[in-house]
């Protein structure tokens, strides 16, 4: 999916943001890629570096720690739950939906799961984030 693609999909339920915010830097990438040891995904990339642009509701973590929407980043919010000794080591949380819930991508399997904290479970949501982005238009209905 290149970037136009998931643009395009944002563009149909998503406002733009008042002000345009910092794409994540190749460094900013490289440095989140090697503390996971984790290849993020071309889909995934074009998202983070989308919402500089777009205003998602909900947030969605920073990988650029530049001028940004305010929201943590991956590393903090990662770094956070793994302190409280009940948190997956291969779950990376990208989008808090708030009370503790999240969607996390999983660096076995790249696939993409749901948080529930209330039950402290992770559930599969989807096989891919390429199939995350596509089902957006639904999810945000």
């Amino acid at each position: 999916m290149k970037y136009t693609e998931v643009e395009s999909i944002l563009a149909t339920v998503l406002e733009r943001e008042a002000e345009i915010l910092d794409k994540p830097t190749n460094e900013e990438w490289k440095e989140l890629s090697d503390k996971f040891n984790y290849s993020f995904s071309d889909e995934f990339k074009c998202f983070i570096e989308l919402m500089s642009i777009w205003s998602f509701p909900g947030d969605i973590y920073n990988v650029s720690k530049g001028n940004t929407n305010g929201n943590d980043t991956i590393e903090e919010v990662y770094n956070h739950e793994m302190s409280n000794n009940n948190w997956n080591s291969n779950m990376i949380p990208f989008y808090g939906i708030g009370n503790g819930d999240y969607f996390c991508l999983h660096v076995l399997e790249s696939k993409v799961y749901y948080y529930y904290d209330d039950k402290g479970k992770f559930e599969e949501y989807c096989d891919s984030f390429k199939v995350w982005i596509e089902d957006l238009p639904n999810f945000l209905v």
